[in-house]
């Protein structure tokens, strides 16, 4: 089928949100202040043209000076609807369970409230505490050096320190940074783990934890890591202190089990685009009374302004297919001062060494991220891919989590991913702040399995499907998933 490469045409195919305007109209309205444009990048928010007034709080007023502070001081007009739900329910003091669609301002979501509590109990620039207050779990270590660096910009409003760490780099940096006594830590499960049983860092005066990407979290490969973690900072018998609507019957459980003495039970708050049925009750196991949020524009966590094409291709004909794509991508993009961007996915080491290879020797300027690669290569090929020094990005999934690239417009799924979960992660690298965006993803017949729920989302989503997915969705329906 036809496929349309051009940023005018994508910029026609957006689609309205169903659930609020904003969603729609968050990638329109910005400020242009160079300092707020790159802190509302890495977390996902939007801002208006319009200038506020002097001293004008606008939609602001009604929350906590830290946030008021912070967002109009980063030229934000208003909180995006996830935002403002959550900010309510967290500064309620309530856990948190929130779903929304890549681009929405989920840093912005879990951070502003935590440091509005800390303000509130005298935290600031001159507290020194023995450990983290807040502390927030991600996945990979470029989400970590992601949510770092925002939180770094809330540090010149609030006063409160933050530290990120992470494996990959010599921890001896990491000890240092620790003994400037951050007040807000982000932290990849298995270094924060290393640290503690080394005591480098206390865990004990924790009071905000944040699992972004929880579902990534919660999946089998870091449950070993989180269920210590949960141990840490959950223990049995800790007191709950929450000011929501059974606080003070709560309260006097937690001393009735804890004594008057009781440790206080975090906040927590888990944050995703993504929540399968299947890790429901491992997310049970961190919450206690949740604040359930969603804020998607459908019943996926895909924006409605990407077009999704999926091609019925055979295994051995995908190299040169990409290459044809690509070269319509960059023919499309002729005359523009930045030639567009390609984010391409792969799900091994060796296809994504094999897939860059073919793409630099095609002339396009690539890098490559994976987890094989030492952390600053890792570094340094997001770095050139985010500064459009590379034009194409080959990776697996480390980079479909969480990550924000400004004004990426292109995704390919050259290997189609295993599940559904991964396959609206990678494709929420574009769209983001309901910005065209246009999402091109391989399907063999070897995926027939998952065809089914793929149709159904893209017809969910209004997209123009291909004939020869649709028969291969309706026979794998008729054969159980077995299509040869």
């Amino acid at each position: 089928m036809g496929v349309d490469y051009t940023t005018r045409k994508l910029a026609k195919k957006r689609r309205k949100s169903a659930i609020d305007p904003e969603l729609e109209s968050e990638g329109k309205h910005r400020r242009k202040s160079k300092r707020g444009r790159r802190a509302g990048c890495a977390a996902g928010t939007h801002r208006r043209r319009l200038r506020r007034p002097k001293g004008s709080d606008g939609a602001f007023a009604k929350w906590p000076e830290p946030i008021r502070r912070y967002m109009t001081g980063e030229g934000f007009e208003a909180p995006t609807p996830i935002q403002e739900r959550a900010w309510r329910a967290a500064l309620a003091g309530r856990d948190i369970q929130a779903v929304a669609e890549p681009g929405s301002g989920k840093t912005l979501g879990f951070l502003l409230p935590a440091a509005a509590a800390l303000a509130a109990a005298g935290h600031n620039a001159r507290t020194s505490p023995a450990g983290p207050l807040a502390l927030v779990l991600v996945p990979t270590r470029e989400l970590a050096a992601q949510v770092a660096a925002v939180g770094r910009t809330l540090q010149r409003t609030s006063g409160l320190r933050c530290a990120a760490l992470y494996g990959g780099v010599e921890r001896a940096g990491q000890v240092v940074v620790l003994q400037r006594r951050p007040h807000v830590v982000i932290a990849t499960p298995g270094r924060l783990l290393d640290l503690a049983d080394d005591s480098e860092i206390d865990l004990g005066g924790v009071a905000h934890v944040v699992l972004d990407e929880a579902d990534k979290m919660l999946s089998l490969g870091l449950e070993p890591q989180l269920e210590r973690l949960r141990a840490l900072l959950l223990p049995e018998g800790s007191a709950s202190a929450r000011a929501d609507d059974e606080g003070a019957e709560r309260r006097a459980a937690g001393e009735a089990a804890g004594g008057p003495g009781a440790r206080e039970r975090p906040q927590v708050q888990l944050w995703t685009a993504t929540m399968p049925d299947a890790l429901r009750a491992a997310a049970a196991r961190w919450l206690q009374r949740p604040r359930r949020l969603r804020a998607l524009a459908s019943g996926s966590a895909i924006s409605r302004s990407v077009v999704q094409v999926v091609h019925v291709c055979a295994e051995h004909k995908k190299p040169a297919k990409l290459l044809k794509h690509l070269k319509q991508i960059q023919a499309a993009g002729e005359g523009q001062r930045n030639p567009p961007r390609v984010l391409i996915f792969v799900n091994r080491i060796k296809t994504a060494r094999f897939v860059a290879g073919e793409v630099a020797a095609a002339g396009f300027r690539t890098a490559l991220l994976h987890g094989d690669r030492p952390q600053a290569e890792r570094e340094a090929a997001m770095r050139d891919f985010r500064s459009g020094k590379a034009q194409a990005l080959v990776a697996t999934d480390v980079a479909g989590r969480g990550l924000h690239i400004r004004n990426l417009p292109y995704v390919v799924n050259y290997d189609f991913p295993s599940r559904m979960e991964a396959y609206v992660h990678r494709v929420g690298r574009t769209g983001r702040l309901a910005a065209a965006g246009h999402a091109y993803s391989f399907f063999t017949r070897a995926l027939a399995r998952l065809a089914p729920p793929l149709l159904a989302l893209l017809q969910e989503h209004g997209q123009d499907v291909d004939p020869n997915f649709v028969r291969l969705a309706e026979a794998a329906v008729s054969f159980g998933g077995i299509v040869r």
